[in-house]
């Protein structure tokens, strides 16, 4: 039987510029796509990962994976709103220019996920 299952995650890295990227994105393995991240965005040109740094999660959850999709979307475009301020880069990803206290993710019912805390 095939796992159909797959996470929705929120996630983030801290920039070269030393601004904090967020990112909304889904995976079938967090520990994978986490290597992923952190190895392709040292490549990239807007924004790469700073020397020494790791794409580290925030939250995440499992759903199906047209859930997963369809979740990613509303959320990213609620984000877009929530974050006013933060420029969107392609990839799903925000620069932070000021960290907020708490995001939400709304999943049936609504997730509030601590930033400042969890990002130092």
């Amino acid at each position: 039987m095939v796992n159909n299952k797959e996470f929705l995650y929120l996630g983030y890295y801290r920039a070269a510029s030393g601004k904090v990227i967020l990112k909304i994105g889904t995976t079938s393995d967090l520990k994978r796509r986490a290597q992923e991240h952190t190895s392709h965005y040292k490549k990239i040109l807007n924004e790469p990962i700073a020397d020494g740094e790791k794409f580290n999660y925030l939250w995440h959850t499992r759903l199906t994976h047209d859930n997963t999709l369809k979740y990613e979307k509303s959320n990213r475009n609620s984000l877009k709103i929530a974050l006013n301020g933060a420029k969107y880069l392609k990839n799903d990803r925000f620069i932070l220019e000021n960290l907020p206290e708490t995001v939400e993710i709304t999943i049936r019912k609504r997730y509030i996920i601590p930033v400042c805390a969890k990002i130092k």
